[in-house]
């Protein structure tokens, strides 16, 4: 019985190995960006209960991105919200795509 099963889905697989392997490296990249999404809400969360922390995290991507070191405490947060918001929507739209 199962593999009858097993053929039946290798029927329905059968010319559209392009689309699978699309459809896999959209739900990797989708896993990939939901684990670095969910992994920066722990510095997020430290730049809410202390300064320091976001001095720190400022001066960590100023290295990465000279841009950052220009913007003040307050930007910088604003600026990170809005790029972790928008990881999220990127990574939906990898999802629906797959879908």
């Amino acid at each position: 019985m199962n593999f009858s099963r097993l053929l039946s889905l290798l029927v329905l697989v059968r010319g559209k190995s392009y689309s699978l392997i699309l459809l896999y490296v959209l739900v990797i990249g989708s896993t990939v960006m939901e684990s670095i999404g969910i992994a920066s809400f722990y510095p997020l969360a430290e730049m809410f209960q202390d300064t320091n922390q976001l001095i720190y995290y400022k001066d960590k991507l100023a290295v990465w991105v000279p841009a950052v070191g220009s913007l003040n405490q307050e930007q910088f947060f604003s600026y990170t919200l809005v790029a972790i918001a928008a990881l999220f929507v990127f990574k939906n739209v990898f999802l629906a795509l797959s879908g």
